[in-house]
């Protein structure tokens, strides 16, 4: 009687396991899809913080250059900073989109 117990407890979990171990790699592959999105936004973050940084050296300039020919310069690193920000909102969106 216990075998024949035994035999049913099997027949009964065993398919609830292959279903258990799909989800498991379901789940770890949405697990490395976060990751790769992540660090996308990451690398995006620090290109923004990069082109602040240069955006904040342009403006110090102007404290021993000719502001004339210190505009450009600053205007270049600006549209540099926007650059970066679509770039950085895109990829936030980009993970949005995936989640």
């Amino acid at each position: 009687m216990k075998r024949i117990t035994f035999l049913i407890l099997l027949a009964i979990l065993l398919p609830g396991c292959g279903e258990n171990e799909d989800r498991i790699e379901e789940l770890e592959a949405k697990i490395e899809a976060i990751e790769s999105e992540f660090d996308d936004v990451k690398s995006k973050a620090d290109d923004l913080e990069s082109a602040v940084d240069d955006l904040k050296s342009e403006i110090d300039d102007f404290s021993y250059e000719n502001w004339r020919d210190n505009v450009p310069e600053v205007e270049d690193a600006a549209d540099n900073v926007e650059s970066a920000l679509d770039d950085l909102k895109s990829e936030i969106d980009d993970v949005e989109y995936e989640f």
